[in-house]
C-alpha cells in the first residue's frame, strides 16, 4: 500500500507535493534514470521552455510504459540548471500531475550535458 503523508504536527507543503510517502512493501516499483527533454527521436529540444515541457511529457511516458499514472508517483527529484526555469517547470509539472501528489525535491545544479536545462528522477509504486 502507498500512503501519502502530511502529518498534523508538521508544516503543510507550500506546493503540489506531500511531505512523505510510506510503502508497505507489496508494490511494483519504477525507478528511473534522469528523464530529460529529449524527443522520442533522440534530439535534445533546444528551446529551454519546450525542453522542460518535453521532459515532463517524458515522465508521463515513462509512467505509462510501466502501466502507472501520476497517482503512483512516490518521489521526484527535479534538477534545474537555473532558478529561471522553476516557474515554467511548475506549470508543466501541474499539467502532467493533475491532482496527483508525491514527495518532491528540487535542486539547482550543473548537469553533465550543458545543452540540458532540467533532469527529473522518478520513483513510483503500484500495488502488484
Amino acid at each position: 500500500m502507498v500512503k501519502k503523508i502530511n502529518p498534523d504536527n508538521f508544516y503543510d507543503p507550500p506546493g503540489s507535493w506531500v511531505n512523505a510517502v510510506e510503502l508497505d512493501g507489496s508494490e511494483r516499483l519504477l525507478v528511473t534514470s534522469g528523464v530529460v527533454g529529449i524527443t522520442p527521436e533522440g534530439q535534445v529540444v533546444e528551446d529551454p521552455i519546450e525542453q522542460i515541457n518535453q521532459a515532463w511529457r517524458n515522465v508521463g511516458r515513462m509512467l505509462e510504459s510501466a502501466d502507472m499514472t501520476p497517482h503512483d508517483l512516490v518521489k521526484m527529484t527535479v534538477y534545474f540548471t537555473s532558478t529561471d526555469y522553476i516557474a515554467e517547470s511548475r506549470v508543466a509539472r501541474e499539467s502532467m500531475l493533475g491532482e496527483a501528489r508525491c514527495a518532491m525535491t528540487g535542486l539547482v545544479v550543473a548537469l553533465v550535458d550543458p545543452a540540458l536545462v532540467i533532469e527529473i528522477d522518478v520513483f513510483a509504486a503500484k500495488k502488484s
